[in-house]
């Protein structure tokens, strides 16, 4: 019974479709869709988009700029590999790595256990002193676990490095997350002693005598993190894209240089590859101007070349991404760092539009949005920085999510529905927009059939339209109202702004707010007598590095899109090619919220959009894509 009324309803499914394709405003649907689309397919610019992005290997400029240079890099790169492999430092290090890896677990459990004897020594002494408010409090805590973690160490006589091998989660972390390889971590011969060990271990426990043991316990896990950094580069990256959102700006560039400075140690050591396309030199040409015409000839130089130096480093890590994230597994790894941050950084803006939060004055026009009470903003200090963020990774959690597997689909879903309900809350129209722009984009070049949607889809844009709630609609159709407070600030800042240009587009006056509020004040107008910056990112680009800097800007995007569009259309991995052009829209979605915004005015999202860009041009360099994609292109050219 159960089987003959699904046959039913699926045959009735089938006849409501059929008379669906049928009718003639369908067909009116679907020939105003493949018009756009053939139209956009023979398109000139459409056809230098899809071009593949490498460099010519046939021209003078590669000859001469890469080639030849590239053969003496090579050959010096090879003499400073020998002599950092033959180095005291490297010796020493790899030494240790082995030692202590073929040390067994014995060994490592007497090292617990005098940890532990002593650190509960240590904590009765102090607390008979009265340096402590009680006796049971973290540090016996402490002292109990590596008591306990002792003796259970006692029972194995494996070498560290088999154990972890053997051991099913820590074999997950190292060898599936982080990618060290099984045969670094197998051991031939074990070593046994506890001298060292316990030695180490007690060493450890006085030490909380001066430092507190959360400190030093978190110094414990920076070293061992740096360690680990310092063997995979990769992994920091990966460790970086997930607290990207929640870590001070400081601490993310000291983190930023750091794995730069591993990778491209790595990179001396010729362990990794450093490749140059068009859109790399168009990056590194940006940071040269930007250190020259942002920097040194800056009206505020100090200030400029400290914003500078941070740009840099976020310049750098670009290239590390690029070149760092190059295969599919870790593609993947980076997709879902990217994911459940953004999913951890959503969850908490709805919680904050719940539980309430406070806002800032101008934020907020009383007097045209008395229903908006409050504007979340996340883990960072603006509403509008949180809504950059999260229109920069909803393209990335729909295309997981339609073409991801397994657990990833399920944390693109919480990302992506979570993600919106908390731009909603940040009220920011430029996001809006932004999204709105990149989403609709992705869903047209995803698939053809969203492009047979756009005739009905604009009949019933004013249905939609007059679906959505009061508060939504007048917010969003308020962005060009002059007597909106912030709209009218903004026109006035952007006029200012473009009358300073006229007198300083040759050369810029030099990044960060500092210049800008030294010279803006000599063209403010009436309403808008301070401010920190243009509120557009490329008049701001414009105002700070001169006509140069926005030109080199726009090679940037010019090339990263083309990498982008190329990859997407001829590359043969679909999760591959969806994937990088979701991240293509999602800094596309920036650039639009950019006409209203400075949005490189908080570090955080600079250095998402040099990430971003760094991942996507990355994921397009997979070897075996490239070798496919040549084998097509030639097997074409032959027919």
């Amino acid at each position: 019974m159960k089987q003959e009324r699904k046959k039913l309803q699926n045959g009735g499914v089938s006849v409501i479709l059929g008379l669906l394709r049928e009718s003639f405003f369908f067909r009116i649907s679907v020939a105003f869709g493949r018009a756009i689309r053939k139209s956009a397919l023979n398109s000139f610019l459409l056809r230098w988009l899809t071009k593949p992005a490498a460099l010519q290997k046939d021209g003078l400029f590669y000859e001469v700029f890469v080639a030849r240079p590239s053969d003496t890099v090579k050959k010096m790169r090879l003499w400073v590999a020998g002599q950092v492999e033959n180095s005291l430092f490297s010796r020493l290090w790899n030494g240790l790595v082995s030692w202590l890896l073929a040390l067994d677990v014995i060994s490592w459990g007497g090292g617990l256990l005098a940890f532990g004897l002593t650190l509960l020594s240590v904590t009765a002494i102090r607390s008979f002193r009265g340096e402590l408010t009680g006796f049971f409090g973290l540090q016996l805590a402490v002292s109990a676990a590596a008591v306990l973690c002792g003796f259970l160490c006692a029972t194995c006589r494996e070498p560290l490095g088999e154990m972890l091998l053997s051991s099913g989660l820590l074999s997950r972390i190292l060898v599936g997350f982080v990618g060290v390889r099984k045969t670094s971590l197998s051991v031939s011969k074990p070593e046994h002693g506890l001298t060292i060990p316990v030695a180490v271990g007690a060493l450890l426990a006085l030490v909380t005598l001066r430092i507190r043991i959360l400190y030093m316990g978190l110094g414990v896990v920076l070293v061992l993190a740096a360690a680990l950094v310092l063997s995979h580069p990769e992994t920091g990256l990966l460790l970086i894209l997930l607290a990207l959102p929640f870590l001070p700006t400081m601490v993310l560039t000291a983190a930023c240089l750091y794995v730069d400075l591993a990778f491209f140690f790595k990179l001396l050591r010729c362990k990794r590859v450093l490749r140059l396309e068009p859109v790399d030199l168009c990056v590194a040409a940006y940071g040269l101007v930007l250190l020259l015409l942002g920097g040194v000839t800056s009206f505020r130089p100090a200030s400029s070349i400290r914003q500078v130096a941070v740009y840099g480093v976020f310049i750098l890590t670009y290239f590390v991404t690029a070149n760092g994230i190059r295969s599919k597994e870790l593609a993947r790894k980076a997709v879902f760092c990217l994911l459940f941050s953004c999913l951890l950084a959503s969850l908490l803006g709805v919680y904050q539009n719940f539980a309430g939060v406070e806002s800032t004055a101008s934020w907020i026009d009383k007097s045209m949005f008395a229903e908006i009470s409050s504007r979340i903003v996340g883990p960072f200090d603006n509403p509008n920085v949180f809504g950059e963020y999260l229109i920069m990774l909803l393209p990335l959690a729909l295309a997981t999510l339609l073409v991801g597997k397994k657990w990833r689909r399920l944390v693109s879903l919480g990302a992506l529905f979570v993600g919106f309900a908390a731009l909603i809350y940040t009220w920011s129209r430029g996001a809006w927009l932004g999204a709105i722009a990149s989403v609709g984009m992705f869903l047209l070049l995803y698939h053809p059939f969203f492009l047979y949607l756009v005739l009905p889809g604009l009949l019933l844009l004013p249905f939609f339209t007059a679906m959505l709630p009061p508060s939504i609609l007048n917010r969003f159709t308020s962005i060009a109202n002059l007597a909106d407070t912030s709209t009218a600030y903004r026109v006035s800042i952007w006029t200012a702004s473009v009358r300073m240009l006229r007198d300083v587009w040759s050369s810029g006056i030099g990044t960060g707010s500092a210049a800008f509020t030294a010279i803006y004040p000599a063209y403010a107008l009436g309403g808008a007598a301070f401010a920190l910056h243009a509120h557009n990112l490329y008049l701001q680009i414009c105002v700070d590095t001169g006509v140069l800097g926005i030109v080199v800007f726009l090679l940037i995007l010019l090339f990263f899109y083309r990498a982008v569009f190329s990859c997407y259309r001829r590359c043969t991995d679909r999760e591959i090619g969806v994937t990088v052009l979701s991240i293509g829209l999602g800094v596309a979605a920036l650039l639009v919220q950019g006409l209203t915004d400075n949005v490189w005015y908080n570090f955080k999202i600079v250095l998402l959009f040099w990430l971003l860009l760094g991942l996507a041009i990355g994921m397009g360099r997979d070897d075996k894509l490239y070798d496919v994609r040549e084998e097509r292109e030639e097997l074409d050219a032959g027919a």
